[in-house]
């Protein structure tokens, strides 16, 4: 039995891995935290490293801190890194983002060697590097992706039910969603989700805002699944997007 669950679960990632392989789509977290990309990477559809991933930063100013980076070219994007009191990594420029998984900026470490290598990312076998190589590199990555009109984008950003009530923050959200999607050239979907733990609270939620954003609610029983919930679930959100890909 157990190996036929292993075979079944094997079978599902391959046709998911085929699905993202001839649509050329990729799934791309823009934060504000690790919470997408680790759903990604447990769903195996985070095709490679990008500078968002797993940065933290408080959620009304993530896509503003996204859109200052492309306007300036990431100039300041690790400009004079340095620790803050909590001796966690930030770039001089943006104290409010934080690299809470780096340890030292200088060591090498090897990239790419537990991520599939898809041509279309651009990305060589894994190589050994320093930190702030690795992040030079995802950086010249997503400006490519979001300039590849080869390829089709979904894009995730998550919120709480904080930001939701708040309707300035919540509609600066909006706003700063559709001033970056004006940088991509690529098709693509915007999925703002709001990471709940009681449903009940949260019932009637629009789930559409424009042909091109979509806001849902992303449901975590932290009592039965880890902090960031069933990524079964997650794949059925974006299953309800791809459908208008």
């Amino acid at each position: 039995m157990n190996n036929y669950i292993r075979e079944k679960k094997l079978l599902i990632i391959y046709f998911r891995l085929y699905i993202m392989e001839i649509n050329k789509i990729n799934y791309i977290s823009l934060g504000p935290n690790c919470f997408t990309a680790a759903n990604l990477n447990m769903l195996n559809l985070r095709k490679c490293a990008l500078p968002f991933d797993w940065l933290s930063t408080p959620h009304e100013k993530g896509l503003r801190y996204i859109i200052n980076n492309i306007k300036n070219n990431w100039r300041f994007f690790l400009y004079n890194i340095k620790k803050n009191k909590d001796n966690i990594y930030h770039a001089e420029k943006y104290p409010d983002t934080l690299f809470p998984h780096v340890k030292n900026f200088a060591k090498n470490e090897h990239e790419f060697s537990h991520l599939i290598n898809y041509n279309f990312c651009e990305h060589k076998n894994s190589i050994k590097t320093t930190q702030l190589d690795k992040f030079r590199r995802r950086c010249v990555r997503f400006s490519n992706i979001i300039n590849n009109t080869n390829i089709k984008n979904i894009y995730f950003y998550n919120i709480t039910p904080i930001i939701f009530k708040n309707k300035h923050k919540f509609n600066t959200i909006i706003e700063d969603i559709k001033e970056f999607l004006s940088y991509s050239k690529t098709p693509y979907k915007f999925i703002l989700y709001m990471i709940i733990e009681d449903k009940e609270k949260f019932k009637n939620i629009q789930n559409k805002i424009n042909d091109f954003i979509f806001f849902t609610l992303y449901y975590v029983d932290r009592a039965k699944n880890s902090d960031f919930g069933n990524c079964d679930d997650f794949q059925k959100m974006i299953d309800n997007v791809i459908a208008y890909l």
